[in-house]
């Protein structure tokens, strides 16, 4: 359809353009004729080199109009003047049926953008559900919780041994209380390295009510522990993987997310932004926390999950 529509948009412009070609030639030919007639009544023979023309012309209008007027005791013949009057008809004619060729053109030319439309909304639509077929190969996540723990209270005087004392257990009774709060979510793995709890799932579509937990039970141990003269600083990675990848090839990933030292926020990369948003529904919303360098030479965009009010 497309093809036809352009097709006769080419033609269309051909016709205008074949048009204004011959109403230049007409134009210019009425000219050369009239005056022709004009000087050739006045004796004056600068354009002579019409005659022939003029007389060609005059001939075929005969055919039309025969008719001469008398002007005192002279005869006049009207031919040039009654093909210039349907020549001007005909220019005037031609006049119409390019403006209709132009409104026409219009019409083809919003037929056509309509039909590019669709064809780059349809393109987009298949690249999208490409993209997301794609993107829910990584049904899989890891999620990463550290702590740090210090004494609020503690003054300078005191010595490095006093200042640190208790910081061990506080951050084990830390990672005892995330893990209670955490431990009966289904379809969730948990495992402990040093301070570092490390939780996987295969259902992407549950991490919501994951991040909220944890997003929960940290803001309420870390006020818990500042009751205590504990400050409570916890850091926290996620990141999406696929049934091939294991959590050990994702682990170092979330180690250098974790490194970035962003306190009491959700860290994640491009790769978890694009999966996280497929999902419906959500109760998170991902901003654009900063470029950072994780260890390869380039800077990397970093996105915080924002709990939603």
């Amino acid at each position: 359809m497309e093809s036809a529509y352009k097709l006769t948009a080419n033609i269309l412009k051909l016709i205008n353009q074949l048009a204004f070609i011959i109403q230049l030639i007409l134009v210019i030919y009425m000219f050369l004729v009239t005056a022709y007639w004009f000087l050739n009544l006045l004796d004056i023979g600068i354009l002579n080199f019409m005659a022939g023309s003029a007389a060609s012309l005059t001939k075929s209008m005969h055919n039309i109009y025969n008719e001469k007027i008398i002007i005192g005791n002279n005869e006049l013949d009207p031919a040039i003047l009654v093909f210039d009057i349907l020549s001007m008809v005909f220019i005037v004619g031609m006049n119409f049926m390019k403006e209709f060729n132009i409104q026409k053109l219009k019409e083809l030319d919003s037929a056509i953008e309509k039909i590019r439309l669709r064809r780059e909304a349809e393109f987009n639509r298949k690249l999208k559900a490409e993209f997301e077929a794609k993107m829910r190969v990584y049904s899989n996540y890891a999620i990463i919780v550290t702590f740090t723990v210090k004494n609020i209270y503690t003054d300078n005087v005191f010595s490095s041994a006093d200042a640190n004392a208790g910081i061990k257990e506080q951050e084990e009774l830390a990672f005892k209380s995330l893990y209670a709060a955490v431990k009966d979510i289904p379809n969730c793995k948990f495992a402990k390295n040093g301070s570092q709890l490390i939780l996987t799932s295969s259902n992407f579509n549950g991490i919501d009510k994951v991040l909220t937990t944890i997003d929960l039970a940290t803001a309420r141990i870390r006020q818990n522990f500042k009751k205590e003269r504990w400050l409570l600083t916890n850091y926290m990675a996620v990141e999406t993987f696929d049934n091939k990848t294991t959590i050990k090839d994702v682990y170092p990933t979330l180690i250098r997310l974790i490194k970035l030292k962003v306190p009491n926020e959700i860290l994640c990369m491009g790769n978890f932004n694009l999966r996280y948003g497929l999902l419906t529904r959500k109760l998170f919303n991902v901003y654009l926390n900063g470029l950072y360098d994780l260890g390869d030479g380039e800077d990397t965009n970093i996105y915080s999950l924002v709990k939603i009010v």
